[in-house]
């Protein structure tokens, strides 16, 4: 499942709340809507807030399936649900819980600026 986040898109930056991150192949557009999708696997998942272009959230499920762990996360802040896909060894060095705060960023991002905006 992809996460699609509408946001807001000005000079190079998504923005979502107090959430930005530079997208520099964007760096002429101006205050458009725009979509932000990030697949499960390229959500990274850390127990420190590493750099700015991190977010709060919470664990809310756990899933272990085969090698991968499947992780559902509340973004602090918001009603929105995010899933992120780990090896069992990224989540055991994590020692992740339900109930545990972390910081998630996306690993790689892809952002959509549709002309007619009715998303």
């Amino acid at each position: 499942m992809d996460i699609a986040c509408k946001s807001t898109f000005n000079k190079g930056k998504l923005i979502q709340g107090d959430f930005e991150l530079e997208v520099p192949e964007y760096m002429n557009c101006d205050a458009k809507q725009a979509v932000g999708y990030v697949r499960p696997h390229d959500l990274e998942i850390e127990n420190e807030k590493v750099s700015e272009d991190t977010v709060l959230a919470t664990i809310s499920h756990i899933h272990m399936v085969g090698p991968i762990v499947q992780v559902e996360l509340k973004r602090e802040g918001f009603d929105e649900f995010l899933e992120a896909e780990i090896s069992k060894e990224r989540f055991r060095f994590l020692q992740l819980s339900i109930g545990k705060q972390v910081y998630i960023r996306p690993k790689q991002l892809k952002v959509f600026i549709p002309e007619d905006y009715s998303i």
